[in-house]
């Protein structure tokens, strides 16, 4: 019988790229909903790695189980980091995504392209059934368009203008398996993936 594990998210977008980094390992990996958890962590940290460590404490507290969390976000080089670990509230707490990608818009639509640089950053943790924690990083570096290509994914507001140094899609344009090769969360999350391999096969 698989062991069954933890993600401390609520986020639909979050969940469909973290999902298959699982797949073929002994171990199957729940939503916070799919455990029977409504509520989800306060991200009060000032850092990533705090609020990553935050989420994957919530989920361990009451599970006990091998528990995932991931904090990332936004850092538009222009505005000095912002917004940064305030990415998903930005334009205001439960907004729709359309919202904060509009007011994104806004701040950069006055630069020129090459000024309009971004690095979005991901942390991953995981604790371990018996409490040792770990945490693994990525980074993806590009541009923001002033205009989306796309719609919205769910809980996705900058992927429609997004568009990764050295590609022509902007990550809502790319396939799941083409936007986890290259992406921040794809890469903190291989790094999870082999660790927990070194664990459990």
């Amino acid at each position: 019988m698989a062991t069954i594990g933890i993600l401390s998210t609520h986020n639909p977008g979050k969940l469909e790229q973290m999902r298959p980094f699982f797949v073929g390992l002994p171990i199957t990996m729940q939503s916070l909903k799919e455990a029977g958890i409504t509520d989800e962590a306060e991200e009060t940290g000032i850092t990533f790695e705090q609020n990553a460590r935050l989420k994957v404490e919530f989920a361990w507290n009451l599970k006990k189980t091998w528990c995932v969390s991931e904090d990332s976000g936004l850092c538009i080089d222009f505005l000095g980091g912002r917004p940064g670990i305030l990415s998903a509230r930005w334009a205001g707490t439960n907004v729709p995504p359309e919202k904060t990608m509009y007011h994104t818009i806004g701040f950069v639509k006055p630069l020129r392209l090459d000024l309009r640089t971004a690095t979005f950053k991901s942390v991953a943790a995981i604790k371990s059934p018996t409490g040792l924690v770990q945490y693994f990083r990525g980074e993806a570096r590009g541009v923001l368009l002033t205009e989306p290509r796309t719609a919205c994914p769910p809980g996705m507001p900058y992927d429609p203008i997004f568009l990764p140094i050295g590609q022509d899609k902007v990550w809502s344009e790319m396939t799941l398996e083409e936007k986890n090769a290259i992406s921040h969360r794809g890469q903190a999350f291989r790094q999870v993936r082999d660790f927990l391999r070194s664990f459990l096969v």
